[in-house]
């Protein structure tokens, strides 16, 4: 993360905004510390997945009772995100260790 003053967004803009496109991350220093961070649009899409997904979790402990379901866990989009899916596994709840495993638990 670079940080900048509002003086350099102004007089370089364009290139600010081209190595952003390029994933680097920017962060305006203003003052009272009303700061502003710039990102690419691919960044941001991309935060904004993991914030579903950490609000469906969250709603999913307030709810109590069961564990939702792997399938129901993973917002829309969550395994195209990561190249993964049904082939890894990865919908399927993985089995619980009992207390009695801790040593199991400990090498993992």
């Amino acid at each position: 993360m670079v940080a900048v003053k509002g003086t350099t967004i102004k007089t370089e803009f364009k290139s600010i905004c081209d190595r952003a496109t390029k994933g680097e991350i920017f962060l305006v220093t203003r003052p009272k510390d009303e700061n502003i961070v710039i990102i690419s649009e691919k960044e941001y899409r991309q935060l904004m997945r993991f914030k579903a997904y950490a609000d469906h979790l969250a709603a999913a402990s307030v709810t109590g009772g069961e564990a939702p379901n792997a399938e129901d866990t993973y917002p829309s989009g969550f395994f195209d995100l990561f190249g993964a899916g049904k082939s890894l596994g990865l919908d399927e709840r993985p089995a619980e260790l009992s207390w009695a495993d801790d040593g199991k638990r400990a090498a993992l």
